[in-house]
């Protein structure tokens, strides 16, 4: 959903080229949104939202400027597998830079 809703308040802005969404766990890889989600992005005016349910590729970590975690301890899981690539294949491989979806949003902090 918070893909969906962060498309739409973007679609305007032309410093966002690339806007993706990913687990760090693979538990619904393949599946489609929730219909609940679908109901709620609808009621709220998206209704172009599709989306296949994926895990965090390592090339994530280099074809985005961003990757924001829902919690912390999606952050932190996050944060373990970008040393873990810098590590194995160099600092170039995982520029991106992350951080909590609140602080992203001017919510320093907030999950």
């Amino acid at each position: 959903m918070a893909e969906g809703v962060f498309r739409r308040m973007t679609k305007a802005d032309t410093r966002v080229d690339a806007i993706d969404s990913a687990g760090t766990g693979a538990y619904h890889e393949g599946c489609a949104p929730d219909p609940r989600t679908m109901t709620v992005l609808a009621n709220n005016g998206e209704t172009e939202y599709g989306h296949t349910a994926r895990k965090v590729r390592s090339s994530d970590f280099r074809d985005f400027d961003y990757i924001l975690a829902m919690d912390g301890e999606n952050l932190h899981d996050l944060t373990r597998s970008q040393r873990r690539i810098v590590k194995n294949s160099g600092a170039d491989a995982a520029p991106a830079k992350l951080m909590l979806f609140g602080d992203f949003g001017g919510r320093k902090g907030e999950e």
